[in-house]
């Protein structure tokens, strides 16, 4: 059995347990795409691509089988869908959900129309400043 931060006791196949520790060591050079935005921005884990898991298996040696490629990019695939929803449900309560310039009194309005275009209503909603 093993023990996670994020979890109980759970049981590990012996014949997969060497996925864990295999995804942790790819997932620790992951890259992240930092999204500039009014409140600061945040950043987005890009996903570990075909061409990483194959020179991680080069330099380990580890030899990648087919079902194993395809479990680590499941593995990945469930892990930034987890950071996603962590990250979103830590900000909602942030969120203000305000009308057009109601934040602002309408003083930034024009000014952030031309900077956000069609998008203004979108971000005037959750604007912090």
């Amino acid at each position: 059995m093993a023990r996670g931060r994020d979890c109980d006791e759970i049981d590990i196949n012996p014949l997969t347990a060497h996925l864990i520790s295999w995804f942790n060591e790819l997932s620790d050079s992951r890259k992240f795409t930092v999204v500039a935005g009014m409140a600061g921005g945040t950043c987005i884990p890009e996903a570990i691509s075909h061409q990483e898991l194959a020179a991680w298996s080069q330099i380990t040696g580890n030899k990648l089988t087919l079902w194993e490629a395809e479990a680590l990019k499941e593995m990945d695939r469930s892990w930034r869908h987890s950071y996603g929803n962590k990250k979103s449900s830590a900000a909602a309560p942030l969120m203000q959900h305000q009308g057009l310039g109601e934040y602002c009194k309408g003083v930034e309005v024009d000014k952030c129309r031309k900077q956000f275009g069609t998008q203004l209503e979108a971000i005037c909603a959750t604007c912090p400043n």
